[in-house]
């Protein structure tokens, strides 16, 4: 089994219903839905979402992303966007996980991280998708196991800011420095909720 289809399986066992699911591990909730959705106005908080099965479109503003098994999406500030789910079915249904990110570690990591200009990632917009790699799928399927031995959560799960996945994905890093340093961020027009 490769790691995409284990992290669905671990999400499809401890999120059996549709809907939102908080785990006991803080700040970590799973998504399920067995139907597509229509266009839903949300604001997104700080946080990762690793999508297993299914896929959703995220509009902000002009720009729209198609989110989908290969890619991971990091909101690094608060965020109007509208939201679909526009693939999901009974038998295969749309499956993600989130991490709400805590604000003070994002500003920890905009002191501490460089931005990757040769790479030209410059995520101004405060949300940005990513491919997947082999070690954020190998720590997501980790974290999820945890729910299988609740008694080894409070040792082993990350700190509830989600600092052990931010510290460690370049992606995430360089996303929530480049939206930290926009004009926008610093004006605090997204900072009310």
């Amino acid at each position: 089994m490769d790691q995409q289809d284990e992290l669905g399986r671990l999400i499809d066992r401890h999120a059996t219903e549709d809907g939102v699911h908080p785990t006991g591990i803080p700040r970590l909730s799973l998504v399920r839905a067995s139907r597509a959705t229509e266009p839903l106005h949300r604001l997104y908080a700080p946080e990762l979402c690793i999508f297993a099965q299914g896929k959703k479109e995220v509009f902000l503003g002009e720009e729209v992303y198609l989110c989908d098994r290969e890619q991971h999406l990091v909101v690094s500030v608060d965020l109007p966007v509208i939201g679909q789910i526009v693939e999901a079915e009974p038998e295969k249904p749309y499956l993600a996980l989130q991490l709400d990110l805590d604000p003070a570690v994002l500003g920890e990591l905009m002191v501490e991280a460089k931005m990757d200009a040769a790479n030209g990632r410059h995520p101004d917009s405060g949300l940005t998708l990513s491919p997947n790699t082999p070690e954020l799928l190998d720590a997501s399927i980790r974290l999820l196991r945890l729910l299988e031995t609740p008694r080894d959560i409070g040792i082993l799960a990350p700190s509830p800011s989600g600092r052990s996945f931010t510290g460690s994905s370049p992606e995430i890093r360089a996303t929530s420095c480049a939206r930290l340093r926009s004009p926008m961020a610093s004006s605090g027009r997204w900072a009310g909720r």
